[in-house]
C-alpha cells in the first residue's frame, strides 16, 4: 500500500503479483532483503488450486528431488496446504481451499 511506510530500499519492489485462470491462482513476490539472496531463494512460488486432485497432482510432479518443508495436510482454515523446496531450489507453497 502507497500509505504504508515502507523503508526506501523495499519501495520498489513487487509486495505480490497474482495470475489466475478460473480456479487456479500463481502467486509472487519479490524478496525484500538481498543480504541472503542466491540463485534459487530469490523467488518463491505460491499455487492455488481449485481442487485436492490438482493440488495432489503439482505436488507429485514438484516433488521430485524436492525437499519437503511442510507435509501435505490441513492448515487451521481447513485448506489442504504443502510447501517444498524443488530440485532447482525455488521455494512453493500450495494450497486448495476446503474439501474439493
Amino acid at each position: 500500500p502507497s500509505h504504508y511506510p515502507w523503508p526506501q530500499p523495499m519501495q520498489d519492489f513487487i509486495l505480490q503479483a497474482c495470475l489466475e485462470k478460473d480456479e487456479f491462482k500463481l502467486c509472487a513476490s519479490d524478496l525484500p532483503m538481498d543480504d541472503f539472496c542466491k540463485q534459487g531463494n530469490n523467488i518463491s512460488l505460491w499455487l492455488v488450486c481449485g481442487t485436492y486432485q490438482e493440488l495432489h497432482d503439482i505436488y507429485l510432479n514438484l516433488s521430485h528431488g524436492a525437499e519437503l518443508l511442510q507435509c501435505l495436510g490441513k492448515n487451521v482454515q481447513e485448506d489442504w496446504f504443502v510447501s517444498l523446496k524443488d530440485k532447482y531450489g525455488h521455494y512453493w507453497t500450495i494450497t486448495c481451499h476446503g474439501n474439493n
